[in-house]
């Protein structure tokens, strides 16, 4: 019998263009034989429809104008049943796959809803999305771990620019580059390159207004490295690292998904992918993750390895590394999401 998968995309966060054409490559790799497939959109707004139009719009980001097919959902549990109220009853699903990246996505809060309802999801729970999302408290735990991280402050945004300078100069040499990133937040958005007072001014600005901010050393010359992890029957298996080929002192979202060459499988030595998987391996632990997350580190120019940040809900298109690494293994797309929906069922069951 099939099982039937709610495949949430789109979402109110900046990546909802991103999480539509992951969500289309989903679509389009699940085994139809298997399974039946409820897609529910959910547009910049946060509202949930039921959507039963034609597929290419899912990938476009269009469904949300193709009014007609859409019906309002949303996940509940009502009289001991869970699962999305639709036109006054509630349809059951065995699982629900949330393809959902970034804010609304990644930081706990459907993960949240998705609990509440008592429905079984692909992903990390809801706290570990919320501390993971969150780039200062990862680099708190890294620490703790012993794993390097880039020297660093993290600064409220209430801080006037005097005072939110002042904070980086106690800890950071004024003479070098900062990378300055909201300490909540995804895909490079509100991230830049600050050199100099002038710069800082523009940086903290653009990344304040998302929260908290994180100030960090640039490193120069840096390699980009993402660890696969994937959950299977009780077993934590890694793939990768792949290698971000990208030169530029930013790689952005531009790069990210519209230059599938900036992303290379495979590339790094022996050592390092053991030092890397060590390092994944201690943060898995402490970080409760569990059925799928991207771990990002950077190896400097003298061979040292760098916790960056973890992505529990990393792309899936069809050129996001995340998929790439494993069908670098022999899992193919198909059979990835067989195991994690595969899982997310044996996990709340």
């Amino acid at each position: 019998m099939k099982k039937t998968v709610a495949l949430l995309f789109g979402g109110k966060g900046e990546e909802h263009a991103i999480s539509c054409r992951s969500a289309a490559a989903v679509l389009s790799h699940l085994d139809k034989k298997k399974y039946r497939v409820i897609p529910i959109g959910i547009d910049r707004e946060g509202d949930f429809f039921f959507y039963r139009g034609d597929p290419e719009r899912i990938g476009s980001g269009g469904f949300r104008r193709d009014t007609e097919h859409l019906i309002k959902t949303f996940p509940l549990r009502l009289g001991g049943r869970g699962g999305f109220f639709l036109d006054g009853e509630i349809l059951s699903v065995d699982a629900v796959f949330p393809v959902l990246h970034g804010r609304g996505g990644e930081d706990g809060e459907i993960q949240g809803t998705l609990s509440a309802a008592g429905l079984p999801f692909v992903g990390c729970d809801a706290a570990a999305s919320a501390v993971s999302f969150d780039k200062a408290y990862t680099k708190a735990v890294a620490q703790s771990l012993s794993v390097p991280t880039a020297r660093g402050v993290c600064i409220a945004p209430s801080f006037s620019l005097d005072e939110a300078y002042r904070a980086v100069l106690k800890v950071l040499s004024p003479h070098v580059p900062w990378f300055v990133k909201p300490a909540r937040q995804g895909s490079s958005f509100g991230a830049s390159v600050a050199k100099g007072k002038a710069d800082f001014a523009k940086s903290y600005d653009l990344a304040r207004a998302y929260g908290r901010v994180l100030v960090e050393e640039y490193i120069e010359n840096k390699t980009e490295l993402e660890l696969a992890f994937l959950e299977k029957e009780g077993a934590h298996l890694f793939a990768g690292p792949g290698r971000i080929a990208s030169t530029a002192p930013l790689y952005s979202y531009d790069e990210k998904y519209k230059n599938a060459e900036a992303a290379v499988v495979g590339g790094a030595e022996s050592t390092v992918t053991e030092r890397v998987t060590e390092y994944a391996k201690r943060l898995t632990e402490a970080l409760s993750l569990n059925s799928l997350a991207r771990l990002d580190f950077f190896l400097t120019a003298e061979g040292q390895i760098l916790f960056n940040e973890v992505n529990t809900l990393p792309g899936f298109t069809e050129t996001s590394l995340y998929p790439r690494l494993w069908e670098a293994q022999g899992l193919s797309f198909t059979a990835l999401l067989d195991i994690l929906i595969g899982e997310a069922i044996a996990r709340f069951s």
